[in-house]
């Protein structure tokens, strides 16, 4: 027997229960969401190491007045640390380290990039095509050797034979500038950019030739940069682009006399 579903209804609205007069309506659920991805961040570039400033140092004029038997202790101290060296990888093919020789107060000083082979062997600054070269080069500018102190920028011969590299140049440069204060030279020559960077970076911040035969000013000397003295010798031609470069500094330095 069926139930009867009309005599039910009644019933349970007499009891109270008036929800069965009103249509039950169930609401969906809301249909799910993808997730929506966190927006990515943009990764930034970090910022590139600020450019060291160029040191401001004083001029040689200003600098305490050493005797001269301080100055050429303090020199030889120089190469008794040069001897030693060990901040860079050149001090693994060396043979000779050339710290720098010549007489306090020079005419020139002649700062050369690298020593090549024959002067790592012999451990003489006019040894090899480039040391005959550069002694022919003073004697056009007027000089003789003797009254020159000559030097490299990197104290070290490298294996290959080739250029400084900037960390090699950086590790030397200490001991050049200490030499510059203590020799007092009249005019620098750097035969090559890397004796030029170690001592006026911002020179050769536009490239390693940007300054070539320009005389430009050092701690209150005139400074020129031209070839350096491999690349004459591999390529002679260009010894007329040294000799103008030169010319360009003995002009210079004929102009500053004529005003003392």
């Amino acid at each position: 027997m069926k139930p009867d579903l009309t005599l039910q209804k009644r019933l349970l609205k007499s009891l109270g229960f008036s929800f069965l007069e009103e249509p039950l309506e169930l609401s969906a659920p809301p249909p799910p969401q993808a997730a929506t991805p966190a927006p990515r961040r943009r990764q930034q570039a970090p910022p590139p190491p600020p450019k060291p400033a160029e040191e401001k140092l004083p001029p040689f004029s200003s600098l305490p007045d050493l005797a001269p038997g301080e100055r050429t202790a303090a020199l030889g101290e120089i190469a008794r640390e040069v001897a030693g060296c060990q901040r860079c990888i050149l001090s693994r093919a060396r043979r000779n380290p050339l710290p720098g020789s010549g007489p306090l107060d020079p005419t020139f000083a002649l700062i050369l990039e690298i020593p090549d082979p024959a002067q790592d062997e012999s451990a003489s600054y006019t040894a090899g095509q480039a040391g005959g070269l550069l002694g022919k080069i003073v004697e056009a500018i007027g000089s003789r050797l003797d009254e020159c102190f000559v030097t490299f920028a990197t104290k070290c011969h490298s294996l290959p034979f080739r250029p400084p590299h900037a960390p090699e140049v950086e590790a030397c440069r200490p001991y050049l500038v200490r030499q510059m204060e203590l020799l007092r030279p009249k005019t620098i020559v750097c035969f090559g950019p890397a004796g030029l960077g170690a001592l006026l970076p911002s020179a050769v911040a536009g490239g390693p030739n940007a300054s070539r035969g320009k005389v430009l000013e050092y701690r209150g000397v005139p400074l020129l940069m031209t070839l350096p003295l491999p690349a004459i010798v591999a390529h002679r031609s260009r010894k007329k682009t040294v000799w103008e470069d030169l010319q360009r500094l003995m002009a210079a330095l004929q102009d500053q006399r004529s005003l003392e």
